[in-house]
């Protein structure tokens, strides 16, 4: 049997331990419910982002057919002036649109940590959507260097060496390639965001793809391009 002195003892001790326990309790609780806020606030960050990047693969697949069809005929000319020697005189080559890929929520959300704290699918879905993206971004900055180089074709024409043809042969090459990985990158990343009901932009920009289809003709690789005073559909 314990004495008055010692169950006094033990009850200021379990009081103590109980204390503690609660506290911990509480703090855990507290502490779990502020990473909910915070994986709240980071997805609405995140969908916002992702949002104007789905715009970009849109946006790509709506103009993906100008694309082509400007480099068919880019190679048409590039053979002719292979075999004559002559560069005919053209207007303006054209370039595909390139709206930069954002990621700064996903970087942030990363470093603190709250992607640690989401849902495992959810986290592992948001990390492939930015991989996606990523991927997307690398392809699109080598496409746009092809047809940079593409645009030496611009010009007055004229007598043609032979390095440079291998040069504008080998952009256009580079492009073809480039330009049929970047179409299929694009309709992929764009299935996987609409699984993830990502809408593709946000507010007044928000995705209309009859608008977007409507306004394709204004970009300047979907423009009607001019060889030797001849403009080509």
């Amino acid at each position: 049997m314990f004495s008055d002195k010692q169950s006094k003892f033990v009850r200021e001790v379990g009081s103590v331990v109980l204390g503690v326990l609660i506290a911990l309790a509480i703090g855990e609780a507290a502490d779990t419910m502020r990473w909910k806020i915070r994986v709240t606030d980071s997805m609405e960050a995140l969908r916002t982002e992702l949002a104007g990047n789905r715009w970009n693969v849109v946006e790509r697949q709506i103009y993906q057919p100008c694309l082509e069809r400007r480099l068919t005929q880019l190679g048409e000319i590039l053979v002719e002036a292979r075999n004559s020697g002559i560069l005919p005189p053209i207007d303006k080559v054209g370039q595909p649109g390139y709206r930069l890929v954002q990621s700064s929520a996903y970087v942030s959300s990363e470093s603190e940590g709250v992607l640690s704290h989401m849902d495992h699918q959810q986290a592992r879905t948001v990390a492939t959507l930015y991989g996606m993206t990523s991927i997307y971004r690398d392809w699109a900055e080598r496409e746009q260097q092809s047809w940079s180089t593409l645009g030496l074709m611009e010009g007055p024409g004229g007598q043609v060496s032979d390095e440079l043809l291998a040069v504008m042969f080998q952009a256009w090459s580079h492009a073809k390639s480039e330009g049929k990985w970047l179409g299929v990158i694009a309709g992929q990343t764009d299935r996987l965001m609409l699984d993830f009901k990502v809408p593709a932009g946000e507010g007044a920009e928000e995705w209309n793809a009859e608008k977007m289809k409507v306004e394709a003709p204004k970009y300047s690789a979907c423009k009607p391009i001019a060889v030797a005073g001849k403009v080509l559909p």
